[in-house]
């Protein structure tokens, strides 16, 4: 793989445009450069009249509520004028190089964005951006261009079919990164032992952020093995068509991309065999996202039931036992042991539960006495009744009511004869009713289930809990 040489940015931008963005008001800075941009938008071009800004700043600073830090590099900004602050940000912004002042024949001062400043401004404007509708269609989109290509139109469709296949391949990765970093937060210390922030990760913030609707995409409508074997035939014709060959070349020449018609042909050959390549290669990103995503669905799931485990069973205990040893670990570094006192040591350790089973292959054997066995006559055993055999038949079931199994089987029962069912229209009168609901969701995506859930906008909302409304519906 060719190198990718130093492109000399700083050719291109100042030593110190970063500076606005290191020091300690870089939010305050920020937050200014987007309010240019946007006032700007509106414009036939980056920029206006530097009196027409101010009121924008001063508007800003007016309705501000963190304090303006000191700055060395600009003390002016320290002032209690809002007006003074604007004058200050646009003065601190020209050093920088993110704009420029003109006086025109009228002495008025025009402010103007540099070219490259707006570059900068949008790649920063798309890290908080969560809009990913360019990459819907994407794969179709390369398909088209080769399905439609022309003589005429050639070099023009090719060029966006090199750029489609860089922009697919990247958005893969981002979207292999997003869903490792979902995975690290699941045993982030904020979210490891908070049921409430798992459950809103897993519901709320993976879907919002749209992980799942990209992934979900890439392996239905925008699935690459539809489209893949027409792609790749169709480019390998190109490479051997020798008439085709020339007239993209020609045309690069024409543009002034290439001087030289075998540089205009190698570039030709080399990016049609890159897109080829990346194709048929592109199995192994598509795998390596499908282990992250199902890594994540199984980790948060997994701690999802950890965290609900609190029925006083011997999994319960150890899961106590754990969480409490995992707090002292922490509190060690905060607090010596000498200045731990008895009471607070055990706080929270032991606890007492209703042993609900008596487990007859322990390891454990209880010592027994040596003594002369005398036989005593075997009493006929009391009759159980019915009501003893359906209460230890309900704590033996209880165990497993949060299979998938168990779930699939209420699920059924809630929608016997109807083709779907909302989740407000079933009854909670209980935690064990609310963590069924919330199981309902958690094995949904499962294929092992016989029903499917359709998120609705409207919140339910009571004294003890709250969750966004859904539709589950038969397979």
């Amino acid at each position: 793989m060719e190198l990718t040489k130093n492109p000399k940015v700083f050719e291109v931008i100042p030593n110190n445009f970063f500076n606005v963005l290191a020091g300690e008001n870089k939010d305050v800075y920020l937050d200014c450069i987007f309010i240019i941009h946007d006032y700007l938008q509106g414009k036939t071009s980056f920029g206006c009249d530097r009196d027409e800004l101010i009121p924008v700043l001063k508007e800003y600073f007016d309705t501000l509520e963190t304090k303006v830090k000191e700055d060395t590099q600009d003390p002016g900004i320290r002032t209690r004028d809002p007006r003074e602050k604007a004058f200050s940000v646009l003065r601190r912004l020209r050093e920088c190089g993110w704009i420029s002042l003109e006086i025109t024949n009228n002495y008025k001062h025009y402010i103007n964005f540099q070219g490259y400043a707006i570059t900068i401004i949008d790649a920063l404007r798309s890290l908080s951006k969560k809009d990913n509708s360019k990459v819907q269609g994407l794969v179709y989109s390369i398909y088209s261009y080769l399905h439609n290509l022309d003589t005429s139109t050639a070099m023009v469709a090719l060029e966006q079919v090199y750029a489609g296949t860089d922009y697919l391949l990247t958005e893969l990765k981002k979207l292999n990164s997003n869903i490792k970093e979902y995975i690290q937060k699941i045993y982030h210390d904020d979210v490891e032992n908070d049921l409430e922030a798992l459950l809103k990760m897993h519901f709320i913030d993976y879907n919002s952020n749209d992980i799942y609707g990209i992934y979900h995409r890439l392996k239905t409508t925008d699935n690459v093995c539809k489209f893949r074997p027409y792609i790749i035939d169709k480019l390998e014709e190109i490479k051997k068509n020798r008439m085709l060959l020339e007239t993209i070349c020609n045309d690069l020449i024409k543009l002034n991309k290439y001087t030289i018609y075998d540089e205009a042909e190698k570039y030709t050959l080399m990016s049609i065999n890159r897109v080829i390549e990346s194709f048929n290669s592109i199995d192994q990103v598509i795998d390596d996202i499908d282990e992250k995503h199902s890594k994540y669905v199984s980790s948060s799931i997994a701690k999802v039931q950890f965290n609900l485990t609190n029925n006083g069973d011997i999994p319960s205990k150890i899961n106590t036992i754990l969480k409490y040893m995992v707090a002292s670990s922490k509190d060690k570094k905060k607090k010596s042991i000498d200045q731990v006192s008895d009471e607070e040591m055990m706080e929270g350790l032991f606890e007492l539960y209703t042993q609900h089973m008596i487990n007859n292959n322990s390891l454990y054997k209880p010592p027994r006495k040596s003594g002369e066995f005398l036989p005593k006559e075997i009493n006929k055993p009391e009759e159980v009744n019915e009501e003893t055999k359906s209460l230890k038949l309900e704590r033996l079931t209880k165990k497993n009511i949060y299979s998938k199994q168990s779930i699939d089987t209420i699920v059924k029962t809630y929608l016997q004869e109807k083709d779907s069912i909302k989740a407000s229209m079933i009854q909670v009168e209980s935690i064990d009713d609310l963590k069924v609901i919330v199981y309902i969701v958690l094995y949904s995506r499962s294929s092992n289930v016989s029903y499917r859930i359709k998120r609705k906008d409207s919140k339910i909302i009571t004294d003890h809990y709250s969750f966004k409304d859904f539709e589950i519906w038969g397979k």
